[in-house]
């Protein structure tokens, strides 16, 4: 069905490293001097626009579309095309994703797989059954959060009133932006 073609996906809860990685991954593309474009959704406003950014400063020029459909008109003259938080895109993404392919276009993906209760989030599901059958790569990166460097692999649900969950491991209070796994 594809063939040429290489399909990456970074996934991975909130601070994770996903967008860190995206761009690592799209930088290296530039130095073997590949076409390259990274493009994110209009409903991601974490960045500034026109850019990726990941949490730990890197930054990366981006287009930013309004929807899934719009991936195909900008990246038409790409060789390597990087798509910063996939979540965002909406299911149409996988379609999106086989035409990139069936172009012979080496796609890098990175999202949120699960959301804050742990459940699947958004078209990244999707996308991982997709890669299930047909991706080269892929790449789920836990969080290290800043105090004791514990893993943690779900996201936490922000709102104006929360604070990132307090913890007791080991009689030390450790604070996180994801919800640890349960230690039994």
């Amino acid at each position: 069905m594809f063939s040429g073609y290489r399909f990456e996906m970074i996934v991975g809860c909130m601070s994770a490293g996903k967008s860190s990685e995206l761009i690592r991954r799209i930088e290296r593309a530039r130095l073997a001097y590949l076409p390259t474009i990274i493009l994110r959704p209009a409903t991601d406003t974490r960045s500034k626009p026109n850019h990726v950014e990941s949490r730990n400063g890197m930054t990366s020029q981006a287009i930013v579309v309004e929807e899934c459909k719009d991936i195909l008109k900008y990246s038409s003259h790409a060789v390597v095309i990087g798509l910063d938080e996939c979540q965002f895109f909406g299911d149409g993404v996988v379609e999106v994703i086989q035409t990139l392919l069936r172009q012979k276009k080496k796609i890098i993906a990175s999202g949120l797989d699960l959301d804050y209760r742990g459940k699947p989030f958004g078209p990244v599901p999707a996308l991982i059954n997709f890669w299930l059958s047909a991706a080269s790569a892929v790449q789920t990166l836990p969080a290290a959060p800043s105090a004791w460097c514990i893993q943690a692999n779900k996201s936490w649900w922000a709102t104006p009133n929360t604070k990132p969950a307090a913890f007791t491991v080991l009689n030390h209070q450790v604070n996180t932006s994801c919800v640890l796994t349960y230690l039994k």
